[in-house]
């Protein structure tokens, strides 16, 4: 969604920020911390979508695929499955098996 410009009396065009802009810019902008933490987690979330694309897994074999630990690769697979990008297909031994549903 772009800023929108609107046309003041005497024809000057001002162009409007979205309140979250504005919010930002009052709390200084985004921190270079949280930054680096969404950038991680975009990062393992690409992992696992290229480890789930040689088919459905399970929380240790996309472990060992990823080279992540597995707590943190649970971690990532249960909000995945939560928003429904994964989707649980089978138990195997004592773990289920995942698989992803195509949505992005």
């Amino acid at each position: 969604m772009a800023d929108e410009v609107k046309e003041q009396a005497g024809g000057q065009k001002v162009k409007q920020q979205r309140p979250i802009d504005v919010l930002r810019q009052r709390m200084g902008g985004v921190s270079d911390e949280l930054k680096e933490y969404f950038k991680e987690q975009n990062r393992i979330r690409k992992l696992l979508s290229e480890a789930f694309g040689q088919g459905a897994r399970t929380v240790p074999e996309l472990a060992q695929a990823t080279k992540l630990e597995p707590h943190v690769v649970l971690w990532h697979v249960m909000a995945m499955k939560k928003y429904g990008r994964v989707v649980e297909v089978e138990q195997k031994g004592d773990y289920f098996t995942y698989a992803m549903t195509g949505k992005e």
